[in-house]
């Protein structure tokens, strides 16, 4: 993480309550999401020399070798469709890496979620920003069965510690301005756990930036439906401490704000313990007084919490004919018979609280209907989407079907 910004924070703590009913899907996903398994990755590159050196003589490839290593095991798994590799200048040899999973529905709109592999210090570095990394494959591992209506860029992000070298390179690259990316996440030093309590942050870079404060308030929602104990504090009601440090804190985000796309960091709760070992070799993993990193709990919430937002709100293709809705005060079924179709698509669903919308592969949608029966003999051959919507729009399921 890096200091010269302006910014509006909003900090959370943990209460309980659901707002929302959860869709089963992702929460079966993010439950999958473990600490020690976080910790696990943190423990590795922490053993790492991480520092950005702008020779590519000297600068140590280890941890992109093992970054490509672990995606590439991955993409041979089918749980992420490709691999970037974004080489942005000869000065720095590490690169950006993206894993990308891409939408089955609306592939051309781009969620990005982020995290700088660098560090500060040499064989350092747990908290900042180990964690956010550990964090970014934890996700990737227990969303792979999952099929995003929208694409998710998982973007490992190099030269952060620089001075925002590779995030700067990768907003600003012919490739990436192409992209309808919708918001960016930045996860950076996200598992020390403050004495007091449990908190996070969300830094947005400029207080009049509507578009990254409604980001900031859906990832909030996100934390209210699937992790259940959280608050919302305002920068005002933070220590003078904790204030002064987070008035000038930016990360990779940033560059993405600057070419008006929706930004925020992603910081836990600060504490003297942490700002006592920023950037120092004293932020490394452990359990006992000046080890920065010392909350698997922590980390795995606000991992969840990131997967959560990322899977709300690019929405979840579910490729098989029968789906489940917990709507609640009820759990009903919707079928898709037969699959694949000739002319006629019927829906056996026992809810009559739903309504239907065809889509076609790019998006576009074609048709809604409150039907159970549709007729599609006007459509050509091909591969399309329905997605059952009950009518108060607080849950949606999308089923892949064929038309021969």
């Amino acid at each position: 993480m890096n200091h010269f910004a302006v910014v509006l924070v909003l900090i959370f703590s943990f209460f309980s309550g659901l707002l929302y009913a959860q869709n089963p899907i992702i929460e079966n996903a993010i439950n999958d999401i473990s600490g020690n398994s976080i910790f696990t990755y943190i423990a590795d590159l922490q053993e790492m020399n991480r520092v950005s050196q702008p020779d590519a003589q000297t600068e140590d490839l280890s941890a992109s070798i093992y970054l490509l290593d672990k995606l590439a095991i991955m993409k041979n798994n089918g749980g992420i469709d490709s691999i970037m590799v974004h080489h942005y200048q000869d000065t720095f040899h590490n690169p950006n890496i993206v894993a990308v999973k891409e939408g089955c529905l609306h592939p051309d709109s781009v969620l990005l979620i982020g995290a700088h592999y660098d560090a500060a210090v040499a064989f350092a570095g747990a908290d900042d920003n180990a964690s956010g990394v550990g964090a970014l494959l934890e996700i990737l591992y227990a969303i792979e069965n999952i099929e995003p209506t929208k694409t998710i860029y998982f973007t490992f992000f190099t030269a952060e510690e620089a001075g925002l070298i590779g995030s700067t390179a990768f907003a600003n690259s012919p490739s990436v301005g192409n992209l309808d990316i919708e918001s960016v996440m930045s996860l950076d030093g996200i598992a020390h756990k403050a004495a007091v309590s449990d908190d996070f942050t969300v830094i947005i870079n400029d207080s009049n930036d509507a578009n990254s404060s409604n980001l900031a308030n859906s990832i909030r929602d996100a934390s209210s439906i699937y992790v259940t104990d959280l608050n919302q504090f305002l920068l005002s009601e933070l220590s003078s401490l904790e204030q002064a440090f987070l008035q000038d804190a930016v990360s990779d985000h940033t560059p993405f704000q600057n070419n008006s796309i929706p930004g925020v960091h992603i910081i836990e709760g600060l504490g003297a313990e942490q700002l006592s070992n920023y950037h120092t070799a004293g932020d490394t993993i452990g359990f006992g007084p000046n080890n920065s990193a010392n909350s698997p709990d922590l980390v795995e919430k606000i991992a969840k919490i990131c997967a959560a937002y990322l899977l709300e709100t690019a929405g979840v293709c579910n490729t098989t004919s029968a789906i489940d809705f917990d709507d609640s005060d009820s759990i009903f079924t919707v079928e898709i018979h037969p699959n694949p179709i000739s002319n006629e698509l019927n829906i056996i669903c026992e809810s009559n609280d739903v309504y239907f919308e065809i889509y076609a592969p790019s998006g576009k949608k074609l048709l809604t209907t409150s039907e159970k029966t549709i007729n599609l003999d006007e459509y050509p051959q091909g591969v399309y989407f329905l997605r059952a919507i009950n009518k108060a729009r607080t849950l949606y399921r999308t089923i892949k079907f064929f038309k021969t």
